[in-house]
């Protein structure tokens, strides 16, 4: 049997170190006690801490740079949209549908608040005549963003002239212009082409304040037997996502108002022009889409009737 001997020097100096250390121990304790009931900040974890050489390095400092503008840019974009929300803008036109219904279905669709401010006027021997409050308003000088003329967007101390611009002005801030620029410039290209088939219609369609005439009511007739139905299946070709009922993108934009508002309010045979697309499934469901929005839904039921 081995026995192993301690010095007895080397024992005592064990039992007097002992002591320290439980009393260094129980010291410690006690601080952090102190610290916590004090509010004192406690000492961060070691694996929050951040290396001097992380830090200062180019790497690290150019994501926190990165990161950052993100962040700016972000809130730039929010201060920046849906204003037409914060603001309420007023709306100038005649009690009529004409070159302002795209814009006041926008502003429908969306569910956005806004003054529709509306010029009457009466009928004198099939011309129209304007209410006095129109011609003072000119004379201000309220309609010279338009060149005296009308509809007039006033919106945050400016006023927007120029009916596609308002559209595009109002689309843009309410979400309804794409997700990004690709998806814009084909929404613009797509009520370009509606416009197309407008121009067309009016052609057609001469004085709409006159009563037609032989001439007039033969070429009705081209146009809803022929005419419509290949401009409307020349634009079902370029409808992107009209199995979901969108012309471009996954959401309503600018381009399916447009197509709603020109194939169901400008055309003065409803039942003819819906019968000229009805081979244009895609088309069709876009127009449903935008037709039951709960926003349009509204408009529809509270709009003012117009002969225009």
């Amino acid at each position: 049997m081995t026995h192993v001997v301690v010095p007895i020097e080397a024992a005592k100096a064990k039992e007097q170190l002992a002591p320290k250390a439980s009393n260094k121990k129980k010291q410690q304790s006690s601080s952090s006690k102190m610290a916590i009931d004090s509010g004192a900040t406690t000492q961060t974890p070691d694996f929050l801490h951040v290396s001097n050489a992380v830090v200062s390095s180019q790497p690290f400092a150019f994501v926190v740079g990165f990161v950052g503008a993100i962040a700016i840019v972000k809130a730039h974009k929010r201060d920046k949209t849906n204003a037409l929300r914060k603001t309420k803008a007023v709306l100038r036109y005649f009690d009529a549908k004409g070159a302002a219904e795209v814009i006041r279905t926008l502003f429908a669709a969306a569910e956005c608040d806004y003054e529709d401010f509306r010029y009457k006027f009466n009928m004198v021997e099939n011309k129209p005549t304007i209410e006095k409050q129109h011609p003072l308003d000119k004379e201000r000088g309220l309609f010279k963003q338009n060149l005296d003329r009308l509809p007039i967007l006033e919106h945050s101390g400016m006023s927007v002239g120029q009916s596609k611009t308002i559209e595009r002005y109002v689309a843009r801030d309410l979400g309804l212009y794409g997700k990004n620029m690709a998806e814009s410039w084909r929404i613009d290209a797509f009520a370009e082409h509606v416009r197309d088939v407008k121009d067309a219609w009016a052609k057609v369609r001469g004085n709409p304040f006159a009563p037609p005439d032989d001439d007039q009511i033969a070429k009705k007739e081209k146009w809803y037997n022929e005419d419509m139905t290949k401009w409307c299946e020349r634009l079902e070709k370029v409808i992107e996502n009209g199995e979901e009922g969108f012309v471009v993108g996954d959401k309503v934009s600018l381009a399916d108002v447009v197509l709603y508002v020109t194939m169901t309010q400008t055309f003065d045979d409803a039942a003819r022009a819906e019968k000229a697309r009805e081979s244009c499934p895609k088309m069709n469901k876009v127009i449903e889409n935008v037709e039951n929005l709960p926003g349009i839904q509204t408009w529809l039921a509270s709009r003012p009737e117009n002969r225009f």
